[in-house]
């Protein structure tokens, strides 16, 4: 998710700001453009993936007195979080992770249970490690897609079960805390659960 910026160069300005931000897909390198921010997002801007898969975006200026200083946020509702029917484009429906262990160790099996719509349909889980952001930089960012090994193994209740297995290696996955969602074949994810990962 790329996003502001402006094309003059001009530090504390927001003369030609790009308002259109853009999703890049690296498995077909494809650039997608999305709607339109309301506000010029600039210096000091900052973007954040939410639990629910939002993102906010907030931010801005912070040049003392100056009239480009935006002390406000946008939330935005990426395209995977609706779903295109007959009447136009509606909520998407999204499974729900039923029950997933609070803390895991490198190399660790992990029963993951989904419940709710499509949760027969559990394409991979998505590791998201917290992360913070300034300058419109996240030096600490890490996303991890990681396929069951096994799975869905119905259970009562509509409730489905699948086994995921963590890397070994702490430089391919770092120890901390993470966003973990559960996405469906059409690419739709679940609110996300917390889950520290430990040595």
């Amino acid at each position: 998710f790329f996003f502001g910026g402006h094309q003059n160069g001009f530090q504390f300005n927001d003369e030609d700001s790009i308002l259109i931000p853009e999703v890049y897909d690296p498995y077909k390198d494809t650039w997608t453009e999305l709607s339109p921010m309301r506000t010029p997002r600039n210096y000091h801007s900052s973007a954040i993936l939410l639990r629910d898969g939002t993102i906010f975006v907030g931010g801005g200026g912070l040049c003392g007195d100056c009239d480009v200083n935006h002390q406000d946020h946008e939330i935005f509702y990426p395209p995977y979080l609706y779903t295109q029917t007959q009447n136009g484009f509606q909520i998407a429906q999204r499974p729900q992770i039923a029950s997933i262990p609070s803390t895991a160790k490198l190399g660790q099996r992990l029963t993951i249970t989904i419940s709710g719509p499509k949760a027969n349909q559990i394409r991979y889980f998505m590791w998201m490690r917290f992360h913070s952001v300034t300058h419109s930089l996240s030096t600490d960012l890490r996303g991890f897609r990681r396929r069951p090994k096994s799975g869905p193994s119905q259970g009562g209740g509509g409730r489905y079960s699948y086994e995921v297995k963590l890397p070994n290696n702490v430089n391919d996955f770092p120890r901390g805390l993470y966003w973990v969602y559960a996405v469906t074949g059409a690419k739709v994810p679940s609110v996300a659960a917390k889950v520290k990962v430990t040595k």
